[in-house]
């Protein structure tokens, strides 16, 4: 065999081929040829013509083609003595075949024939879809194009679904994006009991199918009663019904309700129940499994019985993540076990990671791994190419066949998500070779070397610095313990030096001045107007830990101010950024900081001003002692009045009058709790909230100004809220507390305001900041948190709140000098 011999497919930049498809081909696979046609005209400039193979009609090739290149099954030789090469092929497997002067690409089905013309494009093109959008699609241009005579490619995926979150495909570019990549979801496996079992139909029909008294008007936080008679017959009619109304469907999911901070609800889940299992499992919940695979398996025998081609899809998650221990469940039920497996970095966590998947094993052949790849929310890239790399690996071997991630996309971070599709596809490839390709053609051979250098500095911070974080330790020594890490503490920040800012930056513009191509340089850009979200959260991050030293002259005091205000400035150019980037395939941050109806409202995730407490009572004390002629008065005055950004006018106007004692209006009661209740433990106009926990009530001891203060201990869930008449107007709420040195634990402090208009509605709700500040941080001695902010037109009163969550049994925190005061 003349292995140099090669099949030409353009000549010159003409074409020397044709793509045939049959007469009867689906849409899908007739929309496969003419993409493979388009992505040959974008390199080539050769258009290849798309011919019919009609029996009725010979539409003969043009005379210069000397190649046929057939997309579908139809294509494949057939007759005696010739072997079918998709016979036993996954779906989405694929050959591609050479028989003299015809190139076949043909899979099982129509997705496995779009996805050889992937391989077609990529192997012999050149092709990449290296993120979203036309921009990031890599076509090389040559004038020639052929490939080896003999070749037979013959490939089917590891993982037979493969899937992102819907925030991953959430525009067009991003749909595309995946697919082209060959991600294809083919199990149906999430939170789905509420649509099985709906309450608008079943509460009143079947009450014994529901907890009495369970809040049932949401999706959440509630479960069926897995243990209720004729609750198994009742999903085995349903799904059936189901199946027989929708044929085409391959799955339907039996995946658990989600929980809520109260816990998932599930009924058995009560001492009083005859079914309470009176064990936790190996995260720290009631041990559900038991009775919910039974139930799931005697569903599942049901619904096999009349669909046997089906599959039924779950979640092993949270009070369901251990493996039932006596049964075994069909191949046919697809489990999802949910895990973070970046914590795989950890030897100990990695070895329990394994052992589950073991056991699982045993108890369910159809495995499959759930993963939080989460790119947003946070805010420096998670690059961790070589444990993603290595559980991928794993999984296969361990006889996983389904993959579901929730990426939630943050581009920024580079080749990840690109990675994680070809790890999908086939694990086996190496790692560093594939990061290598997407430096290089993301931005050229003379930048790939730079581009390689930014992220090891976040692959080692995310491999190796952050499991020495405290940030990650409380996670893991969490009882009980979410399968996720807590992305909505920021504290991770605080392990992010500014050398790794300085020298991202310098080494993000060396790539932007080496990229050459037109291209090379837009994407560069990109990436260096990514990292500037990063730069501007890190740089603005704001952490309360100790009193900030009163400025003892004029010159300390102008440097605390203009270092307040350039964090205060970035902290406003993140939502910017935010702004700017929410039309843009690449750069969208799927879970945005803020909420999209209001400046004002915090989002999803982290948000803050760039101030804490601690600073503006240093200014704030500067300025009550200083001459309004001063330097800083007056370079507060000329901020407030002229500088260009909205924040930095709003805060330099906010410290300004916060210091004029005649421009101030204490606008709540008893903000130090100095008037006593209807008890001597009670404080005067507020409510002490204990919704979980041991203590809350007024004391006199550890106050920080009066006689009295709140003290509160082991508070799982609580808080202190009192409601206030307000008008339109800035106005800044704080309050002050302490912890003392003995007393250490998880405890959080959060403050929250509640709007309410004029007919007593509630019309929303500000979490300002939310900046959860965690009270063990400042442990003997007094801190500070604060909002400031408008209260707009329409709003009548507010509810303030300071939110107390997870302390220990033994964790105390005293709460004192709790203002809202408007600044008239």
């Amino acid at each position: 065999m003349d292995t140099s011999l090669r099949l030409r497919i353009v000549d010159n930049g003409q074409p020397v081929a044709a793509i045939r498809v049959s007469l009867n081909a689906d849409n899908q696979t007739q929309n496969a040829a003419a993409k493979l046609a388009a992505y040959i005209k974008r390199s080539t400039g050769a258009e290849l013509p798309i011919l019919l193979d009609d029996p009725a009609f010979d539409q003969t090739q043009p005379s210069n083609c000397e190649v046929e290149i057939y997309v579908g099954a139809e294509g494949l030789p057939a007759g005696r003595g010739q072997a079918n090469l998709l016979d036993g092929m996954d779906g989405d497997g694929f050959v591609i075949q050479q028989n003299a002067a015809r190139i076949t690409i043909a899979g099982p089905t129509s997705w496995g024939t779009e996805f050889g013309v992937d391989e077609f494009l990529e192997r012999y093109v050149g092709v990449r879809w290296l993120a979203p959008g036309e921009d990031w699609e890599d076509v090389p241009h040559q004038t020639d194009l052929s490939l080896p005579a003999y070749d037979l490619i013959r490939q089917e995926p590891a993982f037979i679904s493969r899937e992102f979150d819907a925030h991953a495909t959430n525009t067009p570019e991003r749909e595309a994006w995946a697919r082209n990549n060959r991600m294809h979801g083919r199990v149906e496996f999430k939170h789905n009991l509420f649509n099985l079992f709906p309450p608008s139909e079943y509460k009143d029909t079947h009450p014994q199918f529901f907890r009495e008294g369970a809040y049932l008007d949401g999706h959440s936080g509630w479960q069926p009663c897995f243990t209720a008679e004729g609750i198994v017959q009742e999903a085995v009619k349903n799904i059936n019904a189901y199946f027989d109304a929708n044929p085409e469907a391959t799955s339907y999911s039996l995946g658990s309700n989600d929980g809520t901070a109260d816990g998932s609800g599930y009924c058995e889940d009560h001492p009083n129940h005859p079914h309470y299992p009176d064990k936790v499992n190996s995260v720290g919940f009631t041990d559900m499994s038991n009775i919910y695979y039974n139930w799931v398996n005697e569903v599942s025998k049901g619904v096999f019985a009349k669909h046997p081609d089906k599959y039924l899809g779950l979640l092993a998650y949270v009070e369901v993540y251990d493996p039932p221990t006596h049964v075994t469940l069909d191949p046919r039920v697809i489990v999802y076990i949910t895990d973070d497996r970046l914590t795989w970095g950890d030897p100990d966590l990695k070895a329990a990671g394994h052992e589950l998947t073991e056991r699982w094993a045993e108890a369910a052949q159809g495995l499959a791994y759930y993963e939080y790849l989460w790119g947003t929310p946070y805010m420096v890239p998670r690059a961790y190419f070589n444990i993603m790399a290595e559980n991928y690996k794993y999984a296969k071997k361990a006889g996983v066949t389904t993959n579901y991630a929730e990426m939630v996309p943050n581009f920024g971070e580079g080749p990840k998500p690109w990675l994680s599709t070809r790890l999908q596809w086939n694990p086996e490839q190496d790692v560093e070779t594939l990061i290598n390709e997407w430096y290089e053609r993301a931005v050229g051979a003379d930048a790939a070397a730079d581009l390689a250098a930014y992220y090891e500095i976040w692959r080692d911070f995310w491999e190796n610095r952050m499991f020495q974080t405290r940030w990650y330790t409380d996670w893991a020594q969490s009882d009980p313990r979410i399968p996720y890490l807590n992305f909505l503490d920021d504290s991770y920040l605080e392990a992010v030096t500014q050398v790794d800012m300085a020298q991202s930056r310098c080494l993000l513009e060396s790539v932007v001045a080496k990229a050459v191509t037109a291209k090379q340089k837009k994407r560069a850009e990109a990436l260096l107007r990514s990292f500037e979200y990063y730069e501007a959260s890190v740089l603005s991050h704001t952490v309360e830990k100790t009193a900030v030293p009163q400025p003892t002259d004029e010159t300390a005091a102008l440097t605390l101010v203009q270092i307040v205000m350039e964090k205060i400035r970035l902290a406003e150019k993140r939502r910017d950024l935010i702004e700017d980037f929410a039309d843009d395939p690449f750069l969208q941050q799927a879970f945005s900081p803020y909420s999209v109806d209001s400046k004002t409202l915090g989002g999803y995730t982290r948000v803050w001003s760039g101030m804490t407490k601690a600073e503006m009572d240093a200014i704030v004390a500067w300025l009550e002692q200083g001459d309004s002629t001063g330097t800083v008065h007056l370079f507060l005055q000329n901020l407030s009045m002229n500088d260009p950004v909205e924040a930095v006018r709003s805060y330099a106007n906010i410290l300004l009058r916060s210091a004029d004692s005649e421009a101030r209006k204490l606008m709540n009661a008893n903000p130090s709790f100095e008037l006593a209740g209807a008890t001597a433990d009670r404080a005067d106009s507020w409510n002490l909230r204990l919704y979980d926990g041991l203590e809350m009530q007024r004391t006199d001891a550890f106050k920080r100004t009066g006689t009295h203060c709140i003290k509160a201990k082991g508070i799982k869930s609580g808080g202190l809220t009192q409601m206030v008449q307000v008008q339109p107007g800035v106005h800044v709420m704080s309050l002050a507390y302490y912890s003392p040195k003995s007393s250490t634990g998880k405890g959080t402090i959060r403050l929250q305001i509640d709007f309410w208009d004029a007919q007593n509605k509630h019309i929303g709700t500000v979490r300002p900041y939310l900046e959860t500040k965690r009270v063990s941080d400042t442990t003997g001695e007094w801190v500070g948190i604060y909002w400031a902010g408008e209260f707009p037109e329409g709003i009548d009163k507010v509810e303030m709140n300071a939110l107390l969550e997870n302390f220990n049994t033994d964790q105390e925190v005293y709460i004192d000098d709790f203002y809202l005061n408007c600044l008239t």
